[in-house]
């Protein structure tokens, strides 16, 4: 004892009172660590398919007619976002991911049980696709070769999550209730190698590896064999491998958002992360050559109708960056069953004549299932119309006594919820003298609520340009204002 307070004294003659008090009464604080994609090494690869989400927080590659997304999720995102219900029962806990809030005795901190990563694939144009996330890879700058984890023991090429908790399992009924929950959990949320996701379908889930220690500084995450096709006999006939990397820095618990949630659900079946789903029409295009039309259809694929899909994409992460909303964008042909349970339904263009009047009766259908249409289309020349500005009066006439064409009031939600405009922004006529300028907005009132608004501003020109915020605070309070609408 004489020497312990030998030591003590010595101590607080060297730092002071206030440091010995926190050195051995309060311990340093554990450092919490998270992955985030590895730009220069992303950018050594040289292909300009790869990206990086615009929060910095997830990797991606978009192939145009496809695209695959990778994101680190943290034990702080799954125990406090995911499932925080099931991460505060200590050793009880039901999340399958992490230890929850139990601390380690003999650590004297809560340990990493797994390293997890949400995956997302979006398929917009193919027959279908298909993932296999046990043959993808995990490899670390100390030598680690990891392979992903199965659901069921019974079908795992490796290891598998019923596997790792069945040997973990006692005999009691809490122990039983306890694994049936992080079961319920892994079946909901893992991905796994099942049906395939078709045209204009999407998937999400998470790929679950064994985990890292603190000292990994650079990490690999390689998915094999992503199915980008099947043959004529219907098996996996082409193949790609794409390659991810991610590096090891301190957690900022700042940057984590329930926009980055995974799109599940809890233990009743309700949505954790609702996602709004949006749908960019294709149409058949009709140019003029002197007096005569053209059906595009008939010309190279190069001189097709250009969706601009990059003005989409951009506005979809401007909208989940300044609101809670997660988005998923699809690109589909008003005769597709893709658009009928979307939120909104884009009909853009620059200097085109969409050929929309043999579909009008589809949009009619799926407006009076609860969608919203926003129409934005110009024409060629600024003394002419597009089609679709006459085509939305049709779509009014077709909607019956019960609809209304007229214009839309500033006092109306899109005009201040949750952005407050002054008046409709500029659209891209400012840019482009041979644009004509509407400086209102036409809509079709349903039973006295807005359904359906046509611009005739080309705002799609201008959401690809993170500066154009009047123009993207509009679009979000219009993707807005249709997330609350009722299918």
């Amino acid at each position: 004892m004489k020497k312990i307070l030998i030591f003590l004294f010595a101590i607080i003659t060297l730092t002071g009172c206030d440091s010995v008090y926190k050195y051995v009464f309060l311990p340093p604080e554990r450092i919490e660590y998270t992955l985030v994609p590895d730009k220069e090494a992303i950018g050594s690869i040289g292909d300009t398919s790869y990206y990086i989400s615009k929060d910095g927080l997830a990797a991606g590659y978009n192939a145009k007619d496809w695209k695959i997304e990778v994101r680190y999720m943290s034990d702080y995102q799954l125990n406090n976002f995911e499932f925080p219900e099931e991460s505060k029962q200590g050793q009880f806990s039901g999340n399958p991911y992490t230890y929850g809030n139990w601390i380690d005795p003999a650590l004297g901190y809560t340990p990493r049980r797994f390293t997890v990563f949400k995956v997302t694939i979006y398929n917009y144009t193919g027959s279908k696709m298909n993932f296999d996330p046990e043959i993808t890879l995990l490899q670390t700058d100390r030598g680690d070769n990891l392979h992903a984890y199965g659901r069921e023991q019974k079908n795992a090429k490796y290891g598998s999550i019923e596997e790792y908790y069945t040997v973990r399992k006692g005999s009691g009924g809490v122990d039983d209730d306890i694994f049936e929950t992080r079961m319920g959990i892994a079946r909901r949320t893992m991905l796994y190698y099942g049906k395939p996701i078709y045209k204009g379908d999407s998937r999400d889930g998470l790929v679950v590896f064994d985990p890292i220690v603190d000292e990994v500084g650079d990490l690999k995450v390689t998915v094999n064999d992503l199915v980008l096709e099947y043959d004529e006999n219907n098996d996996p006939g082409k193949f790609i491998d794409v390659f991810f990397y991610f590096k090891q820095i301190p957690l900022d618990k700042s940057s984590i958002k329930k926009t980055d949630a995974l799109a599940g659900t809890d233990s009743t079946g309700r949505n954790l992360n609702p996602s709004v789903k949006m749908v960019q029409a294709k149409y058949v295009n009709e140019i003029k050559v002197g007096n005569r039309e053209i059906d595009r259809k008939m010309l190279p694929v190069q001189n097709q109708w250009d969706p601009n899909p990059v003005g989409l994409e951009t506005l979809a992460e401007y909208v989940e960056e300044k609101t809670n909303l997660s988005l998923k964008l699809y690109q589909a042909e008003l005769s597709s069953e893709t658009i009928k349970d979307a939120k909104i339904l884009f009909i853009t263009g620059v200097a085109v004549n969409p050929r929309l009047q043999e579909n009008l009766d589809k949009i009619v259908t799926y407006i009076e299932g609860g969608g919203f249409v926003f129409m934005d289309v110009t024409s060629f020349i600024s003394s002419e119309k597009s089609t679709a500005y006459f085509d939305f009066e049709q779509l009014a006439a077709k909607l019956g006594s019960g609809a209304k064409l007229q214009t839309v009031s500033l006092d109306h939600p899109i005009f201040s919820q949750p952005n407050k405009l002054s008046s409709l922004p500029e659209g891209y006529e400012r840019m482009n003298p041979n644009v004509e300028p509407s400086f209102s907005l036409r809509g079709i009132f349903l039973q006295g609520k807005l359904v359906a608004v046509e611009a005739s501003k080309s705002y799609i020109m201008l959401w690809s340009n993170e500066e154009e915020t009047a123009a993207l605070n509009f679009a979000v309070n219009l993707i807005n204002y249709a997330s609350k609408l009722k299918k």
